[in-house]
């Protein structure tokens, strides 16, 4: 017996999440090394990025073993 319903079909992409999740990772490629090459980057920077990637692989691995 088949289903007749089309529950299956995928629902419209929506821009405002198409910009969100394409757009802001794309900018962020773009601005980061850009400031760094204008601005540079201070210890304090470099250090609150290597906390930042660590809490990120924390989470990563706490949501992970949930």
């Amino acid at each position: 017996m088949t289903n007749m319903s089309n529950s299956d079909a995928k629902p419209p992409l929506d821009p405002v999440n198409m910009t969100i999740f394409i757009g802001l990772p794309i900018l962020a490629l773009v601005l980061a090394p850009l400031w760094g090459v204008y601005h540079g980057y201070d210890t304090f920077q470099w250090l609150w990025a290597l906390a930042f990637l660590y809490l990120n692989g924390m989470s990563i691995t706490g949501g992970y073993h949930r």
